[in-house]
């Protein structure tokens, strides 16, 4: 997807990640998380039991880290963080099956703290639009958060149990995380996020008019929901409403005031690629491609769009129309050598391959590994190399 970052100069902020345990099955990152471990086996301080929570939660052992977690919101010492151990200990709860004690985990830290969303790191990825873009009052028209950030005082209980439907579902509880979506449905029907979390699963039920009423809902209650326009356009993808789901990634664009100053084809370019990437995600190359050819008849020197056009063509067996396409993109890209470059020269080399060049696909991908030693996917083509 092309970012409006590389459009309009604008930067991108780091994103925090929520804690996952780690496989005891991995036996060199298991060896760390012990040594953590022996490292806090009495915590004296509240930062110094997190830690000793973090490495139990490392090892998987829930419970151990459970009661980490709840003696270092009780122990003496400053902690860096008090909302976001909170919220990692309601992940672990549930982890350990104690989705109750969860929930008033959770209704205790939006409590204590409205403006959650802001403070802790698992849920920074929701101040991101569609297009990569941090949501700012000066960049961003409309709603561009991809998930509740605040809450105001008689709300609590929305945001409680909506943060619980999310955690159930990202932790692949994704039934009893949609019987908590429709609980809260019932008593909150005015929580605009509870439709737009709970359409995807529908989705995934085959319940498909249930989920087009839940995205309906989801933009009724809040029409300048960016997330909603943009999830909304993929299920009319997938639905194969391909006109309704361009009309829905235009407002998505408009919602960028970083774009303003690009004329109506290269705003519609961006649109194409919301588009093609959503099919190429989707191994639909044939739709991409023609999503693709004309954002790069909009957008002609446009990298990102070349790049999206060479994976198409990829998919679709046509190597050197593929490897035309790479080479447009190189030849667009600024000398500095990044993940555009990458995304090409990789590209070219599974071009070669499919066209059994294989001479040439391995010098491509000698190429790539002088400047991107440890990539995986360059070393596992080499790999495939007769």
């Amino acid at each position: 997807m092309i970012k409006a970052a590389a459009i309009a100069g604008l930067c991108l902020w780091a994103v925090g990640q929520p804690v996952a345990a780690v496989p005891r099955q991995d036996p060199a990152l298991a060896a760390i998380c012990w040594e953590q471990r022996n490292l806090a086996l009495s915590p004296q301080t509240a930062p110094e039991a997190e830690a000793l929570g973090d490495a139990l939660l490392c090892l998987e052992e829930f419970e151990g880290a459970i009661a980490a977690y709840s003696q270092a919101l009780n122990l003496p010492g400053e902690l860096h963080n008090p909302t976001g151990l909170r919220f990692k200990l309601a992940q672990v709860q549930i982890q350990g099956g104690q989705t109750l004690a969860a929930l008033g985990t959770y209704h205790t830290a939006i409590a204590l703290e409205p403006r959650y969303g802001f403070i802790v790191p698992s849920l920074a990825s929701r101040a991101y639009t569609p297009l990569g873009e941090p949501v700012t009052d000066g960049g961003i028209r409309g709603n561009g958060y991809r998930g509740p950030m605040s809450t105001a005082p008689d709300q609590i209980h929305a945001h409680t149990q909506y943060e619980l439907a999310t955690t159930l579902t990202d932790l692949g509880f994704w039934l009893r995380g949609l019987e908590v979506y429709e609980r809260n449905i019932e008593a909150n029907p005015d929580f605009a996020y509870n439709y737009l979390a709970i359409a995807p699963l529908y989705e995934k039920e085959a319940r498909f008019s249930d989920a087009a009423a839940a995205y309906e809902k989801a933009l009724a209650l809040d029409p300048d929901l960016i997330w909603g326009y943009y999830d909304w356009a993929k299920f009319l993808l997938w639905q194969g409403e391909e006109s309704q789901a361009l009309e829905a990634l235009r407002k998505v664009v408009g919602f960028h005031t970083g774009l303003d100053t690009l004329g109506a084809k290269e705003r519609e370019a961006i649109a194409l690629d919301l588009a093609g990437e959503i099919y190429l995600g989707r191994s639909q190359w044939s739709e991409a491609a023609t999503l693709y050819r004309q954002a790069v008849r909009n957008w002609p020197d446009q990298p990102q769009f070349q790049i999206g056009l060479g994976e198409s063509l990829n998919g679709m067996g046509e190597s050197r129309e593929a490897m035309a396409a790479f080479q447009t993109a190189l030849r667009h890209l600024p000398p500095d050598i990044g993940r555009q470059h990458l995304q090409a020269q990789l590209g070219i080399a599974n071009a070669q391959m499919n066209a059994e060049q294989w001479d040439a696909a391995r010098q491509t991908l000698r190429t790539i590994l002088a400047e991107f030693p440890h990539n995986p996917e360059a070393h596992q083509l080499m790999e495939y190399l007769p």
